[in-house]
C-alpha cells in the first residue's frame, strides 16, 4: 500500500518581488513628472509601472509543497496560489541519511561548505530536517520545513539512514 504525506509551508518572501514593486513605483512616478511634461510617454511610464506592480505583487506570495509518496520527496513552488513550479524531486534511493537542520554535525557541514545546499524553508519557526543526497562528490544537502507527521513518514521509509530518534 502506498503511503503519502503532503505539506505546505508559507515561504519567505523573495527578494525580486519586492525589487519588482519598488522600480514599480519609480516607473510611475516618474511617468507622472513626464506626463506632466510631455504627455504621451508620460501616460505609458505610468501604466507600465503599474503593470510592473501588479506582477511583481503575486511574486510576493510564496509557498513550498512537500510531497512524499513512499519516501520518495517531490518540492514545488506555488506562486500566488496561482502558479505551481515543480522545484525538485528525490527517489528514496538516492537518500543518503536524514538528521534534524539544527544538529551539531548538519550545521558543521554547512558551515564547512562540503555540500551544496539547497533550503526550502518557511518563514516562521522552521523545523528544519537534512536529508543527505547521493554519493561522493554528487552527494548534496537538501533542507525542507516538515510537520511531526512528514518526519515520521519518512522516519519508518527510512529506519536505518534516520538519525532522529
Amino acid at each position: 500500500m502506498d503511503r503519502y504525506d503532503e505539506y505546505v509551508v508559507k515561504a519567505k518572501p523573495q527578494m525580486t518581488g519586492l525589487i519588482g514593486i519598488i522600480g514599480g513605483v519609480l516607473i510611475a512616478l516618474a511617468g507622472v513628472f513626464v506626463l506632466l511634461t510631455l504627455s504621451g510617454m508620460g501616460l505609458l511610464l505610468v501604466v507600465g509601472g503599474f503593470a510592473l506592480c501588479a506582477f511583481s505583487k503575486d511574486s510576493m506570495d510564496v509557498e513550498y509543497e512537500f510531497i512524499f509518496t513512499n519516501g520518495d520527496i517531490d518540492v514545488a513552488k506555488v506562486i500566488a496560489k496561482k502558479r505551481r513550479k515543480n522545484v525538485h524531486s528525490v527517489e528514496l534511493s538516492k537518500i543518503a541519511k536524514m538528521d534534524r537542520g539544527d544538529s551539531d554535525r548538519v550545521k558543521n557541514d554547512m558551515s564547512l561548505g562540503k555540500l551544496k545546499v539547497k533550503s526550502y524553508l518557511g518563514k516562521e519557526d522552521p523545523n528544519p530536517i537534512a536529508f543527505y543526497v547521493g554519493e561522493g562528490d554528487n552527494q548534496y544537502m537538501l533542507v525542507l520545513d516538515l510537520n511531526d507527521a512528514c518526519i515520521e513518514h519518512m522516519k519508518n521509509t527510512l529506519k536505518s539512514k534516520s538519525e532522529i530518534r
